[in-house]
């Protein structure tokens, strides 16, 4: 629970402030190179000088519905040596070193330091040329010959030749050529003046000794008065669950040329860190905090003699989701292991979603493959052409067709339009005729027999739902797949396809040919042009199940102050359509559900374990000359759910692969493992 840290929260809130007279230890020039969302302005006294420095606000946490932290910002400072802040006595510049480098030791940060280019192996005076320098096509060998460009020397230019110009440009020698230094600590400033010259360290570039330390070798520096360090803050989102629930965090990143008129007009910095994707950008008016500043006064020798915070930041507040990040991770590992070993295509995926039907909040959305974001922006142009097509969120924007799960949906229209009864038959002999229209059962050649509606969802009997597209019609089929949402956006906060509900109508708008009653009758078995995403396809059966009135679906939860928990903003769906199912209707489908589980062996065998009696349906998808697509939809309990979901695996050719998805889910909903 989010509560259980917030102590420790205040504590480095408490932290940060404590330390920041220890961090803004700089001359004016040097702020100008700072970077990182720092403005500062410089006024003039005959004694001292005072400048302000921003002080950026953290951006608010994502939190699962339970105040889990899924995403939070991450602080970290970097010590680096500012040009204009290096002083001008070289015995005083090689100190600076040396301290931050014992800092770095005494820290237990050294692991922390930034790339070596240092050309040489051994220690001083033995430095000798490392091969790899001199092996055309490395990264020392061109860091090499940038630097003998900037300094001019010569092609032929010795180790021992180049060791000796920079021990006696930088001061490491005494006027008989003796080393004032230990051996090590020659090394070692060899190395970082070398450094400096192979990043361009200069006017407008920093050299970053060590990146990514703590407030305590920050300290470690200041204490020991290093002039010329300077200490960049930086933040990085960081994700407590890495590789889980990417396709709806999102992304930050610095805003763009496209973007900058909007953010400036909102009153942001140009160098402001903004949402860029997913829930970061969606929701990003409320992540963003607002900047706080600091007013630091220094002597006319540069050194601090008074600092406040003229004005405090104020963090961005905090968004609660309506996803359960345990169901979340169960789903996505359920989720890859079931597409790994059971889809038969290439580059195949999957999707699952869950619903509470309570509040038609999303408990899980799960899409695969996925990615990493703390690998995103390195791996960017590999997802880009992946095959697999991982940047892909299925659950919102794959559609699919629906095969027989569209079957629980033609059930209940054909009870509410009195087309049949509970107790009403058709007689399955193994097809279907319509005209010269001849449809098998799946079960062809052998037959269902007389089956009456709970039957029929049960064994999933084409004849009987084709007979009930046909007496039915498709205009009334769609009126209600419309009021069950299906083809029509689900009024989530982020961006989804809306599919497409087969008809007539559709048909035309697509480009397609004529509308026949052997189109209806496919329809009807979740077939013909239907093609939906996961996500319309759990509110559909949530829709259903609830008795027609279908809601907003929505992931936001609510909005909290950072600090207190305090609720700020609730989400409350409004509702998008309603279509009064009688209780007996609902009713019956869910016993044809209940029935369906029970009586499949491969069902009972992974829902045994469930606390309660689940219902499901499931549904397998023609797609061409590839392998047909598996669909489950699943409701626990099934005469009253708490919980909705709906699974699609490519490839796989049932939907039984789907149920071990679903189950997987349960186990973490119930809590079977605890």
């Amino acid at each position: 629970m989010k509560k259980k840290i917030l102590y420790g929260r205040y504590l480095a809130l408490l932290g940060f402030f404590a330390c920041l007279c220890l961090i803004f230890v700089i001359r004016l020039a040097s702020f100008q190179f700072f970077g990182d969302n720092e403005e500062m302005y410089r006024e003039y006294d005959v004694k001292n000088f005072t400048y302000t420095v921003t002080i950026p606000a953290l951006r608010g946490d994502i939190c699962d519905r339970d105040g889990k932290i899924i995403t939070t910002t991450k602080q970290a400072y970097a010590l680096a040596f500012d040009y204009w802040s290096m002083p001008v006595d070289k015995e005083e510049a090689n100190r600076s070193i040396l301290v931050s480098l014992e800092a770095l030791r005494e820290t237990d940060a050294e692991d922390k330091r930034t790339e070596d280019y240092f050309p040489f192996d051994g220690q001083y005076p033995d430095l000798k040329w490392k091969g790899e320098a001199k092996t055309e096509g490395t990264t020392l060998y061109s860091r090499l010959h940038r630097v003998m460009g900037r300094r001019n020397f010569k092609e032929d230019m010795t180790d021992e030749e180049m060791v000796t110009w920079y021990a006696k440009k930088f001061g490491l020698l005494d006027s008989k050529g003796e080393p004032l230094y230990t051996n090590e600590e020659m090394t070692e400033l060899l190395r970082v003046r070398y450094n400096m010259d192979a990043v361009d360290f200069g006017t407008f570039v920093q050299y970053h000794l060590a990146d990514d330390v703590s407030l305590e070798t920050v300290a470690y520096v200041k204490e020991k008065n290093a002039l010329g360090m300077v200490f960049p803050r930086s933040t990085e989102r960081q994700y407590n669950y890495p590789g889980y629930l990417s396709h709806i965090l999102g992304s930050t990143g610095e805003i763009t040329a496209n973007t900058l008129a909007y953010y400036t007009e909102l009153g942001y910095p140009a160098d402001a860190i903004v949402g860029t994707s997913g829930i970061e950008q969606l929701f990003e008016e409320y992540l963003h905090g607002t900047d706080g500043e600091m007013t630091v006064v220094e002597d006319k020798n540069g050194y601090i003699i008074d600092s406040y915070v003229s004005r405090e930041p104020i963090p961005g507040k905090d968004v609660w989701l309506s996803i359960d990040i345990d169901l979340q991770v169960a789903a996505e590992d359920a989720l890859a292991e079931y597409v790994e070993r059971y889809s038969e295509n290439d580059s195949a995926g999957g999707a699952f979603v869950a619903i509470d039907p309570k509040t038609n909040g999303v408990l899980v959305m799960a899409s695969y493959p996925t990615y990493d974001l703390m690998t995103f922006n390195k791996e960017y142009n590999k997802l880009l052409a992946d095959p697999a097509i991982p940047l892909l969120n299925r659950a919102l924007n794959g559609v699919y067709t629906p095969g027989s799960t569209f079957k629980l949906g033609t059930a209940a229209a054909a009870l509410e339009e009195n087309k049949i009864t509970t107790s009403s038959q058709v007689n399955c002999v193994g097809y279907y005729t319509l005209g010269n229209y001849k449809m098998k059962c799946w079960v062809h050649p052998d037959s269902h027999g007389y089956e009456n509606v709970v039957d029929a969802i049960t064994h999933s009997c084409n004849v009987f739902f084709a007979e009930m597209g046909d007496r039915l019609g498709i205009d009334v089929m769609n009126r209600y797949s419309k009021a069950f949402g299906l083809g029509q956006a689900t009024g989530i906060e982020l961006s989804e396809s809306l599919g497409n509900l087969a008809g007539e109508e559709s048909r035309l708008e697509n480009g397609g040919g004529a509308w026949y009653p052997a189109d209806t009758v496919m329809a009807a078995i979740g077939q013909s042009d239907n093609a939906f995403t996961p996500l319309q396809i759990c509110n559909y059966v949530t829709t259903l199940m609830r008795g027609g009135t279908r809601y907003e679906v929505h992931i936001l939860d609510s909005v909290r102050e950072y600090y207190t928990d305090e609720i700020l903003y609730s989400r409350t769906p409004n509702v998008l359509g309603q279509i009064s199912l009688s209780k007996q209707t609902v009713s019956t489908v869910m016993e044809g559900m209940k029935n369906m589980v029970s009586e499949s062996a491969t069902a009972t065998y992974l829902f045994e374990d469930i606390p309660v009696t689940v219902g499901g349906k499931t549904g397998t998808a023609q797609v061409g000359t590839d392998n047909d697509n598996g669909l489950f939809v699943c409701t626990a309990p099934y005469n009253a759910p708490e919980i909705i979901s709906a699974c699609v695996i490519e490839g796989s050719n049932t939907g039984r692969y789907s149920e071990g998805v679903a189950a997987a889910v349960l186990e973490a909903y119930y809590g079977v493992n605890d």
